[in-house]
């Protein structure tokens, strides 16, 4: 791996593709395009006639306006508001849903879900193909030239085939669990969820006859005896197809350095326990005309007549700052910083300060100078 994205006649390199302003302000972020092969642990297929019916229900999202073909965002809060899950939710099929949440959450996630399955015709499977891949950055039209995938436009899904020969041509027909592809090819379902850059994510769906998947759930989810190992098969599976693709993929700590710099909040960092609210992210995940879901009293609330205490920001420092570090503003705390990464460009972080602190303000962090660049860009 490089600290450049290249593109060259064969491969595709991952890297920081130099530093873009794209705030207008005085930071840098990495914008070039960088390709993750994630473990499928937080995905799980709703099926049956009832599926929509039963997770728009308890979705923040309007799902019954979704037709066949389209994803949208939603949030399953827990009763009293607080949050529980984020999720992406495509359906594939008229009664098929993939529903996504974040890594190793997929059987909580199930479980939680599995509570109100009361006389509703809904089944709830893992996904067992065991991969989703991630192309985030600038440059993705080469990524997607060299997979021979259409990059999917907003709100919609695209479907590919990724094989050892170059797979089949790109089409935009949604793809169903009875898509059959031949052995050593795998079926991909793609759709667009932008953070401050382009992101697009791949859902495998199908995966070849010797792609196995455990037959028991959690260890499909990662928790099982063989779950670890199993999951950790599937990605180094899937990053050996890409790089025959000519697509090299990055690792772990590049793609946590490219959520903060972005302004994502992770769930185990941000989101635990938190109100929608405050991390930025109702806009994009809440309905406020669909009716009923779950936790709606407390979010609806304060979005008609209340605020929050505290919000979601991005901050940025010339030095590193410790992870659960207080932020004063003079001599009063006023914040805490959630997650941090260390760049070329200096450090970037997020962390929770309260409402009445204004973007561009000055805190201290342990004897630190950090700056509030800007809110949270929520996802």
């Amino acid at each position: 791996m490089t600290d450049d994205h290249t593109v060259t006649n064969d491969t595709v390199s991952n890297g920081s593709g130099g530093p873009s302003d794209l705030d207008g302000g005085a930071e840098s972020v990495d914008t070039g395009v960088a390709v993750f092969v994630l473990p499928a642990s937080g995905w799980l297929r709703v099926t049956g006639p009832d599926s929509t019916k039963f997770l728009d229900s308890l979705i923040s999202q309007d799902l019954r306006s979704v037709e066949p073909g389209e994803v949208c965002f939603g949030l399953l809060l827990e009763p009293q508001g607080k949050m529980g899950f984020s999720i992406d939710l495509a359906l594939v099929d008229e009664n098929e849903w993939l529903v996504g949440t974040d890594v190793d959450r997929g059987a909580e996630l199930m479980n939680a879900l599995r509570r109100f399955l009361i006389r509703v015709a809904v089944d709830l499977v893992p996904v067992e193909t065991g991969a989703v891949i991630e192309v985030i950055g600038e440059g993705f039209d080469d990524v997607f030239g060299h997979l021979n995938a259409i990059p999917p436009v907003p709100g919609r899904l695209s479907t590919s085939t990724l094989s050892a020969d170059d797979g089949a041509a790109p089409d935009e027909r949604t793809a169903t669990h009875s898509v059959t592809t031949p052995d050593g090819t795998y079926s991909v379902v793609w759709y667009r969820s932008d953070w401050i850059y382009p992101r697009f994510v791949g859902v495998v769906t199908v995966a070849p006859a010797g792609a196995a998947a455990p037959e028991n759930d959690a260890d499909r989810h990662g928790g099982g005896p063989d779950g670890p190992e199993y999951a950790a098969d599937m990605v180094t599976t899937m990053a050996d197809t890409l790089e025959d693709h000519g697509v090299v993929t990055g690792d772990p700590v590049l793609r946590e350095r490219r959520r903060i710099q972005a302004g994502v909040p992770a769930a185990a960092t941000e989101l635990d326990g938190i109100i929608p609210q405050e991390a930025g992210i109702v806009e994009r995940r809440v309905s406020f005309t669909k009716g009923c879901f779950m936790g709606q009293e407390l979010v609806c609330r304060i979005d008609s007549r209340g605020h929050v205490n505290r919000r979601l920001v991005r901050l940025g420092a010339a030095e590193a700052v410790e992870v659960g570090s207080e932020l004063s503003l003079d001599t009063k705390v006023v914040g805490t910083v959630t997650s941090g990464a260390q760049t070329d460009s200096g450090w970037f972080g997020l962390g929770f300060v309260r409402r009445e602190v204004s973007e561009a303000a000055t805190l201290t962090a342990g004897g630190v100078a950090v700056t509030v660049r800007s809110a949270s860009s929520g996802f």
